[in-house]
């Protein structure tokens, strides 16, 4: 058994998405499939965890799901089935049972998921970068969970080698996304967005260019969407350093 991701609303309610799979073990390695999609819940005020029935698998890979809740305690689930679309369910206050599952985006290449996040309105995105053959990009999908409706993915920015992305939400819709570009210099990027259905902003700098080996680590925004990225790197006398680089609209 292994656990994927936890939320809690701002209700007090809490879900934790997890798997059981088969393992096949040699000296060598193991081999893990059949891998089954389950969620468990507590409410406000409760003590007992109520599990899900079975949401996906048995499948060849893990499910990697997502989950957030909104102010009045509705969540989203995001998982990835084994046709390699990222897929999403819905549950009610209070509630323990999931809806029915809606595509949120086909994937053609492989993808990693950065986060999933929703406004008090129930307002939702999700930033994932798309891995290719010669290059990776990222890109951010908006829905609601009232509805479990996506609409069509955006890219990010031009840049074409994109990695460990980070992104923030905040209470309004206003976000922030952070990640490293390697073309054609090694940077730290972000760009904000002033809500859910708003559209982010141009890409700019935030990474010395003093330091090397730079990787960025975590970033936040408030409703205002000022907002906050955190980085670690080498500055010139080759000390590890952590920098944090304010970022307004």
């Amino acid at each position: 058994m292994a656990a994927d991701h936890v939320a809690i609303s701002a209700t007090g309610e809490v879900i934790v998405t997890w798997e059981l799979f088969d393992a096949v073990c040699n000296p060598e390695e193991c081999l893990f499939f059949n891998f089954k999609l389950r969620a468990s819940k507590q409410n406000a005020g409760s003590g007992v965890w109520v599990r899900s029935s079975l949401l996906l698998g048995p499948d060849t890979d893990s499910h990697d799901a997502w989950v957030t809740f909104d102010a009045h305690g509705r969540a989203i689930l995001v998982a990835l089935n084994e046709a390699g679309a990222y897929v999403s369910a819905t549950e009610g206050v209070s509630s323990h049972n999931w809806s029915s599952f809606n595509t949120v985006v086909q994937l053609q290449n492989p993808a990693i998921v950065s986060g999933l996040a929703s406004d008090n309105a129930g307002n939702t995105t999700m930033v994932y970068e798309v891995i290719g053959l010669s290059q990776s990009q990222g890109f951010s999908v908006s829905g609601t969970i009232q509805a479990n409706a996506w609409s069509s993915p955006v890219l990010l920015s031009s840049d074409t080698n994109v990695s460990q992305i980070s992104f923030a939400l905040a209470a309004n819709g206003a976000g922030v996304t952070a990640w490293l570009s390697s073309s054609p210099a090694t940077e730290v990027h972000a760009a904000i967005r002033s809500g859910t259905t708003g559209t982010w902003s141009s890409a700019v700098t935030v990474s010395s260019n003093g330091a090397s080996e730079i990787a960025p680590e975590a970033a936040a925004v408030n409703a205002a969407g000022n907002a906050m990225v955190i980085y670690s790197g080498y500055d010139s006398a080759d000390v590890h350093t952590e920098y944090a680089t304010n970022f307004t609209p």
